[in-house]
Order: C-alpha cells, then structure tokens, then sequence
C-alpha cells in the first residue's frame, strides 16, 4: 500500500492516541523539546493515500483502526476465539524465521525497529488479525480440513525454495567501468567497497548485497556458483538478460553482461510444517471467502457492530472525525449487504482493517 505515512508510523499514532499524551518530550531537536501533543496533532495531520488513489488525513485511518480493533476484540471474546499468547506469539516467530530466512545476517527485531514497531506492538496487531480471522472462519464454516486440504494442494511452495546470499556488481560489457573493478578488486579493496561505488545503481546502497531464489539466477550462473565455495569471489563472468517480447513481436535478443559474485552462503529451502503455516493459510483463505458476494451478509454482521460503535473523547474533533467516517460508510452502502458504490469502500470505510499482517508464505 502506497502511503505518505507507514503503516508502523499509523500504528504508533494509534498508540499514542490510545495513551495519552504525558508530560515527557515525544523526542528532542538540537535540545528543542517536542511534546507528544505536539508529535501527535502532526502525525493526526499527516496525509495518507489509500487504495483506490484516494487521500485521507492520518487521523481518520487511526480512528477507524482502533474502533476495529476493539469490536474485533470483543465479538471475538464473546465468541471465545480470541487467541491465545501462545498462539501469537508461535505466529510472531514464524514471520521472525522466514524473514531472517529470506534476509539473512538481519534481525526482525532491528527490522521492525526501523519502522518504529516493537515486538510486543507487532504482537498485538497479530492477536487482532488472528482474531478476526478466527471470527470470520467461524461465520463462514471454514474448518480445519479446508485448511489442512489447502496446506496439502501447496505444501511444496510454503516457505522458501533453495537461494543464494551474494553480493553482486553488473556493468555493462566493454566499458572503461569493467576496468576498473577488476583493477580495484585486484588491488585489495572490498567487494562491498567497490560495490558501493562502481555498480548498477540499483546495487549500489547494498553495497551489492540480494537474496536471490536459484530459480532467479541465471542457469549458467547458477552452475559456477554451485562449484564455488562460500566466501569466494567470481568474475567477470557473464550475466544473461533475457527481454520479454511484446505481443506479437519476436523476443529481443539476450544481453549478457558482464558481473562480478561474491558469493557469501548459500541456503538451502525450508518448507513450514502444518502447524507453522495454518494461521496464515486460515487468514489467506478467510480473506478470499470474504470478497465473495455469497458472504457479503457475514462480514455485515461486523460492520453494523461497529458503525453503531459509541465513541467517547475529551477531544470533540475526533467524535466529529468519527461520524463523518460513519457517514460517508453509510452513503457508500457498507454494512448493508450490498457492494460499495464503485466497487470500492472509502478511506475509513468502517471495515475490520488486516494491514500489517504477516506476510504469507507464496508459492516461488
């Protein structure tokens, strides 16, 4: 999703939003202090872009979210499906594998970090996704053998497929360019160094570094890495580009250029068991069901819950941002068993909200 704020940043607002504002500084400039209220009231300003290319003030995705997260939470008590901290903690780590699995030498926890979200904030915003999921398998009588059938039909494509860490630096051939990393290179400077600074640009902040599936490696790449080593350094070597054609055209010749590899590990692939991969398959599958028209009723059910949701505030600005989201949700036809006009909800549509969630495991 295309936003001017993050979703972590969001979540953060949401936070502050449902804590208060103390009299410590959110954070201080050159000594200047900047107060919570102060942070808050520009995070509540800031615009973000949601689907559809529509635009909406931070405040309003922030509201909405957290009268979301409530109705969830207390339809999925009332229901007993809300998850336990086993449960969502046993999630939490399965994104904490396949990232550090796909991304190796990072943590997730430094990761989340750098979108200013901790591991407690993420595992709140699982307990709420794993909940609404649970509610609406219940509505929707997906049960267990669906999901086992789902898990059986793709098993070999759930996780990560066998891939390579490297670092790379590709050039174009025959330039004044090739010279120089060979040169460089053979001079003692680091691969990184020079991958920093002589590279396709694309490479360059990395210091060259990817992650690449061996389905993604070129075939006669792939074979000399297979006789390398970790550690070692290949190159030049040649790196076929093959164009896709246009319709109706002949395919475009192949372009080889010329790459240095340093290849750093290679991995080998890792399926999720069953009990690993059932949340989110539960979760994909729930979200597919719920755009069925046949359904649309179920997911109403929720929705009229929450647009006749209470809200009460010392800030009168934010009741006035609340009926106006229920307002334009009702104009717009949601929770009436009937498609939003345009086949789209507006910003702040009411709607239970899954943004952040963990990422599913994709066939490769």
């Amino acid at each position: 999703m295309n936003r001017h704020l993050s979703i972590a940043a969001v979540a953060a607002l949401a936070t502050l939003a449902l804590t208060g504002c103390g009299e410590k500084p959110a954070l201080t400039v050159n000594g200047q202090a900047i107060t919570k209220d102060e942070y808050l009231k520009l995070l509540e300003r800031t615009t973000v872009a949601v689907p559809g290319g529509q635009q909406a003030k931070a405040e309003r995705l922030v509201l909405d979210q957290i009268v979301s997260n409530q109705i969830i939470l207390a339809e999925a008590g009332k229901a007993g499906l809300l998850p336990s901290d086993q449960e969502v903690s046993r999630l939490y780590d399965v994104q904490k594998k396949l990232m550090e699995a796909q991304q190796p030498g990072k943590s997730y926890e430094t990761e989340l970090a750098k979108q200013g979200m901790t591991a407690d904030e993420l595992k709140a915003d699982l307990k709420v996704q794993m909940a609404e999921t649970n509610l609406y398998a219940r509505k929707m009588n997906l049960g267990e053998n669906e999901v086992k059938a789902e898990y059986e039909k793709n098993k070999a494509n759930i996780g990560l497929p066998a891939r390579t860490q490297m670092r790379l630096i590709i050039l174009q051939p025959n330039t004044p360019q090739v010279a120089q990393v060979t040169e460089q290179l053979k001079g003692g400077k680091s691969f990184e160094e020079v991958a920093k600074t002589i590279n396709e640009p694309s490479l360059m902040q990395t210091g060259g570094e990817r992650v690449l599936f061996d389905t993604q490696i070129p075939a006669p790449v792939k074979a000399t890495i297979d006789k390398s080593k970790d550690g070692d350094t290949l190159g030049p070597i040649s790196w076929p580009i093959t164009q896709q054609a246009m319709p109706g055209q002949a395919p475009p010749p192949t372009v080889a250029l010329t790459a240095w590899v340093k290849v750093i590990k290679k991995l080998n692939a890792f399926a999720l068991e069953y009990a690993d991969a059932a949340p989110i398959l539960r979760r994909d599958l729930v979200r597919q069901k719920i755009m069925d028209p046949a359904n649309t009723a179920k997911r109403d059910e929720i929705l009229k819950i929450k647009m006749a949701a209470t809200l009460q505030s010392d800030d009168p600005s934010r009741l006035v941002v609340w009926e106006d989201i229920k307002k334009v949700a009702k104009d717009m036809g949601v929770g009436e068993s009937k498609p939003p006009a345009g086949g789209t909800a507006p910003a702040g549509d009411t709607a239970p909200k899954t943004d952040g969630a963990a990422p599913a495991p994709k066939p490769k």
